[in-house]
């Protein structure tokens, strides 16, 4: 194609022409261009804006996971800061606090959004960059708007670029972390929060973080930024679908899993959590290395389970006397010398080509033989565990709980064993007691079923096989294959629905008969497997009236003040069905049991103390077999002095294990309230409580005197007379006697109303209660700290104290003066009688001056 020119020009004016051309063309591209800058400048304004410090530009953004409600929360952003933000998180490996649902912290401090920072200078400079081109330089001059333009253009792309979630220089997660306590609550060490911008959207990654192991594996390789081609965003990968369907190992739950970082100055990974396995140990092979108590804590174990355990320790090791003891029984093989590494490979099994199956090592994690043993045995894939050694071990031992054939493991993954144990008693303590037997019950029911299913499979197949069998007596009914295995499916079903959601307890009341009542069901016709809607074969009714069994309670009521009750036995008087009281427990106190509650009272009496014991026996063995809750309310405390034992022996050969409630004992709370401390420093460092009264009323053999020590008699003042003057007189097995102007107190009614005290000393205490009078029950105190707070006037012989005001301070707690009034009625039944304070009353002291 050719152009012609007309007129004809000279080739030198056609290139003028030209340029003139171009020169007009670009001076209306300047031109032009202003407004175009104008144009860009108003969306880059309106940007940076919404990147401006002003709450008027202020937004709330919503938090979510992906698919998951992992996390929720919100955050509000003012220009490139984080002012504020309310977040929950539902993680596996970061437990709520108790009683909460999620893990909830609020960001309490500014954060800042370091690529907004960098968006906003960019958006700024590009403004700049605008106006310079527009106002500052010259419009018209095509090199400086093309360098103008080329700068723009780069600060824009930098721009897009920190929006998009990547910027040069950008500090990754763990070189730049968050600090905790921008937090409420503050975040935990092992808790790592990182904002950051990806495709304009702030994202919040949450990393639970735990200290690397170089030992396991990881790398230490730092992670790259860069997304892994293969990551999916979608809950899908191929990859992992076809390594599962080849047999090949799972894939970590995240791209970092497996990576090592530098994180606030300690080296932390991000493993996934250790699998959980049961293994049968049965013949198993146990290297264990040490001498030390917890060698002979995993040589128990190992036996335990039906290992084989071998020590290794040398000849000249101070052996644990635990090890020693079984060594001599050879349950143990105590290979007298040093480790070799040999031993991992020479001392197992045949069927596993003399390879051991665990080791132990017991010398910690410090050790260099520790460190070696540990490598070793993970390069032959042997399990070894590591005192104290979490980075050393490939497994760890568990904390269990068992009970029959079930198991219950807690491990803290190396973090704290005492802690593990901890948790595993507060699981045992809330689960029944039978449940173990109900698990194996409950097993032998599944087994038997199935078996039951696969004879009648082995049988029908048989008969089909025979033409010359019998015809079925059951005719006009076609049974199909899917009649068969629908009936098995509803049986399997609905033991699957039992296990699932019947309490434990009632699981656990399931009994041998049951079983065999189930199994009798199924066995002639497996079609009869129970519906939903049909009665069922074990009723909830009758196995929650079985668990209703008599129980038995031995309580102590005290020394005789109803406020002084322990909380535990109130809740007794409150629900027993029968109370059996002692004769000495005082009215105040049967007081409180309700008006529906039979009491009885014992009858005990010089002469009849047996008879009257049988037949408190008697009535309880009878209410107990009636299934009622029994109480037997003692005075002081069940143990002390108070046939307690006795009483637990004799209903524990019936069938009967009694729950056993501690009282406030008068030997150490009649001293109290007497002013009389029990001990005292520099007078008296021992206590001794003796009974004033043998078996069959006998005398016991007094104890020798100290100067140190305190003696408490009970049951002593019928018989005063007669033990002090064992007490004063010379001792049958060569003791010292007690000086007669030993300090000596009587205690009477001890926090009753008509409590009395009498202070003295050996030489007359008998002369003040012969002129005093006797108040039972009581006790005798005696020792120099019967004068520590009180002491007799110069000439006294005795000192009688009437009255107890011991808790009148506490009667006048609350409004009204009548605090514990009001928590008495709190504690008592709602629509019992109103039970008055009996308390109060004159108290008056009196005094025997010598003439």
């Amino acid at each position: 194609m050719s152009t012609l020119i007309y007129p004809p020009i000279t080739t030198a004016d056609l290139q003028t022409e030209e340029a003139k051309t171009l020169a007009l063309e670009l001076t209306w591209l300047l031109s032009s261009l202003q407004s175009t800058l104008e144009s860009l400048k108003a969306g880059l304004e309106e940007c940076a804006a919404l990147l401006a410090p002003t709450e008027s530009y202020a937004s709330t953004l919503v938090l979510s996971s992906h698919r998951s409600e992992n996390l929720k929360g919100f955050i509000t952003r003012i220009g490139t800061r984080v002012i504020k933000g309310d977040i929950q998180l539902r993680l596996s490996s970061l437990p709520p606090p108790r009683g909460q649902t999620s893990y909830r912290v609020s960001i309490s401090s500014e954060l800042i959004l370091e690529q907004l920072t960098t968006t906003r200078t960019l958006i700024n400079a590009c403004l700049d960059v605008v106006d310079t081109t527009r106002w500052t330089g010259d419009a018209t001059n095509a090199n400086f708007i093309s360098g103008q333009l080329r700068l723009l253009h780069d600060n824009i792309q930098e721009a897009k670029s920190a929006l998009k979630g990547w910027t040069p220089g950008q500090k990754l997660w763990h070189e730049d972390p968050i600090d905790g306590a921008a937090f409420t609550p503050a975040l935990p060490a092992n808790l790592a929060f990182h904002l950051s911008i990806s495709e304009a959207a702030i994202l919040l990654n949450v990393r639970i973080l735990e200290p690397a192991n170089h030992n396991t594996g990881g790398s230490t390789t730092p992670l790259s930024i860069a997304a892994s081609s293969t990551a999916s965003y979608s809950g899908f990968s191929l990859r992992e679908r076809l390594s599962g369907v080849l047999g090949g190992g799972k894939q970590a739950l995240h791209d970092e899993a497996h990576e090592v970082f530098n994180y606030q100055g300690q080296e932390t990974t991000m493993a996934p959590p250790a699998l959980l396995t049961a293994v049968d140990s049965t013949s198993h092979i146990h290297l264990v290395v040490g001498s030390n108590p917890l060698a002979g804590a995993r040589c128990s174990k190992s036996l335990e389970v039906g290992a084989t355990p071998i020590l290794i320790a040398p000849e000249n090791a101070n052996i644990h006397y635990g090890l020693a003891k079984r060594i001599e029984e050879h349950n143990i093989q105590w290979l007298q010398r040093d480790f070799s590494d040999e031993d991992l490979t020479t001392l197992g099994r045949e069927e596993t080509d003399h390879v051991v199956d665990a080791v132990f090592v017991t010398y910690g994690g410090k050790s260099e033989l520790a460190a070696h043993i540990s490598t070793l045995c993970k390069r032959l894939r042997i399990p070894v565990n590591v005192a104290d050694a979490p980075n050393l071990c490939s497994f760890t031992i568990l904390s269990t709980h068992n009970s029959g054939p079930l198991q219950i493991g807690v491990t803290t993954s190396g973090k704290g064993c005492k802690l593990a144990s901890r948790i595993k008693r507060e699981i045992a303590s809330a689960l029944p007691a039978e449940l173990g037997e109900a698990v194996d019950r409950l097993g032998t029911v599944r087994r038997r079923i199935w078996e039951q299913d696969h004879a009648a499979e082995a049988a029908a197949g048989m008969e089909a096989d025979d033409d010359e069998g019998g015809q079925s007596a059951v005719f006009n009914k076609l049974v199909t294959p899917s009649d068969v295995e629908a009936a098995k499916a509803r049986r399997m079903r609905w033991l699957a629905q039992i296990c699932e959601y019947w309490p434990l307890r009632r699981l656990a009341a399931i009994t041998d008969e049951d079983v065999d009542a189930i199994l009798l069901s199924y066995k002639h016709d497996p079609s009869t497997a129970p519906a939903a809607d049909s009665k069922p074969l074990l009723n909830p009714a009758v196995l929650d009236a079985r668990r209703k069994q008599g129980r038995i309670i031995l309580a102590g009521s005290g020394p005789g003040h109803p406020d002084l009750l322990t909380t535990a036995t109130l809740k007794a008087i409150r629900s027993a069905d029968l109370i059996l009281a002692d004769k000495l427990v005082p009215a105040p106190v049967l007081e409180l049991v309700p008006r529906r509650t039979p009491v009885h009272i014992a009858r005990k009496f010089p002469g009849n103390a047996d008879a009257a014991q049988d037949e408190l026996h008697r009535l309880g063995l009878e209410a107990l077999n009636q299934g009622l809750t029994v109480l037997r309310l003692k005075q002081g405390d069940p143990y002390l002095y108070g046939r307690g034992a006795e009483e637990l022996e004799f209903f524990r050969t019936h069938g009967y294990e009694a729950t056993v409630l501690p009282g406030i004992t008068s030997s150490l709370a009649a001293p109290l309230f007497a002013k009389i401390p029990a001990t005292h420093r520099g007078v008296s460092d021992q206590i001794l409580i003796c009974t004033g009264t043998g078996r069959k009323g006998a005398p016991p053999t007094p104890p020798a005197f100290a100067g140190n020590q305190t003696v408490v008699f009970l049951m002593a003042l019928h018989r005063l007379k007669e033990l002090v003057a064992s007490l004063t007189g010379p001792m049958s097995d060569g003791g010292a006697s007690y000086p007669p102007s030993t300090p000596c107190a009587v205690i009477e009614r001890a926090s009753c109303p008509d409590q009395r005290v009498i202070r003295s000393t050996l030489e007359y205490v008998n002369m003040a209660v012969e002129e005093e009078g006797s108040r039972p029950p009581g006790l005798l105190v005696v020792g120099a700290v019967c004068e520590v707070l009180q002491k007799l006037g110069k000439g006294q012989k005795w000192v009688v104290e009437d009255g107890f005001q011991g808790l009148d301070v506490l009667d006048d707690m609350g409004e009204g003066g009548n605090g514990l009034d009001r928590l008495r009625e709190q504690l008592i039944t709602p629509g019992l009688e109103e039970i008055k304070d009996p308390f109060g009353g004159l108290k008056s002291t009196r005094g025997a001056v010598a003439v």
